[in-house]
């Protein structure tokens, strides 16, 4: 099963002597982008909409390397969607990592997770 980036850049810029300067995306430029992560049947598993955009380096490892390429050349606004082969991005499935968990057993949506012992709501 593939895994889609929806992928909206907010903006790329290269520093520079005088002042932060708008570029295309390419290696060592700090990037600011929006996206979402679904599953090819379109089920959104993360986005930060509504959250703070994630701010990087492109070319630092931080992204899985077949995304960054495809963030290469990017400019501010611009949007494109990439699928992703389970092997170009978390891995294919390991069938003796699930596990089964009685639906009953789980928090209710919107819980506080208490695994840290601190309610890590926002």
């Amino acid at each position: 099963m593939a895994v889609l980036f929806l992928v909206s850049t907010v903006a790329a810029f290269a520093e520079t002597a005088k002042s932060d300067v708008a570029a295309a995306v390419s290696e060592g430029k700090s990037v600011t982008l929006e996206y979402s992560v679904s599953l090819a049947d379109d089920e959104v598993v993360f986005s930060t909409a509504g959250q703070e955009p994630l701010t990087f380096i492109q070319g630092s490892g931080k992204l899985f390397p077949d995304l960054e390429k495809a963030l290469e050349g990017m400019k501010a606004g611009e949007a494109k969607t990439v699928e992703l082969s389970p092997e170009q991005s978390f891995g294919p499935v390991n069938p003796q990592a699930i596990v089964d968990v009685e639906k009953s057993k789980l928090p209710p949506p919107g819980a506080p997770d208490r695994r840290h012992g601190h309610d890590d709501r926002p």
